[in-house]
């Protein structure tokens, strides 16, 4: 074992098992990068070609905001 799948599994073993889904989730599509857009729904395309028109409009929420309701749904672990 790596020290970094290592310190992954350190990680991951700290977090809540729905926390622990969502880094097998993005760990998966990094891992398989092309694979998500492969198997998007005309209708999740719709809207991700949406929210990228919103965000060239500079529409829609901050930075800072998308960061505070981010730490809202799974706030940082203290180190």
């Amino acid at each position: 074992m790596t020290n970094t799948v290592r310190r992954i599994h350190e990680i991951a073993e700290q977090l809540a098992p729905d926390l622990q889904q969502v880094l097998l989730e993005i760990a998966e599509s990094l891992a398989h990068p092309s694979r998500f857009f492969d198997a998007m729904t005309q209708d999740q395309r719709a809207e991700l070609d949406h929210a990228i028109a919103e965000a060239d409009r500079n529409e829609g929420l901050t930075s800072a905001e998308v960061e505070r309701r981010l730490r809202k749904i799974a706030p940082s672990h203290p180190e």
